[in-house]
C-alpha cells in the first residue's frame, strides 16, 4: 500500500474494504486451521468465570492452555509442550 492507495481509502470505501480484506487474508498464517475439538467451553469455564471474579487474564492463561491441551489429546492430537 502506498500514499496514493491510502488517499483513495477516504474516497472509495468499497475499494478500501476490498484492499483491507486482501491485506488481512495475506497476513493469516498458512498453517492455521479450525480445531476439531471444543475450545469455547475451556475459555468460558477457565477464563471468563475467573475474569468476572477479578483475576487477571495473564494468571489464567496456564489453566486455559492446560484445558486446551486436554481437549486436544482427547480428540487424538499429539500435544507438545515447550
Amino acid at each position: 500500500m502506498n500514499v496514493a492507495d491510502i488517499k483513495r481509502l477516504f474516497d472509495y470505501t468499497e475499494w478500501a474494504n476490498d484492499l483491507a480484506m486482501q491485506a488481512a487474508a495475506n497476513a493469516i498464517w498458512k498453517g492455521w486451521n479450525m480445531v476439531t475439538y471444543p475450545d469455547q467451553p475451556v475459555w468460558s469455564n477457565t477464563v471468563v468465570t475467573q475474569l468476572v471474579a477479578g483475576k487477571s487474564l495473564s494468571s489464567l492463561l496456564p489453566a486455559f492452555g492446560d484445558g486446551l491441551a486436554q481437549n486436544a489429546q482427547a480428540a487424538g492430537y499429539k500435544v507438545v509442550r515447550k
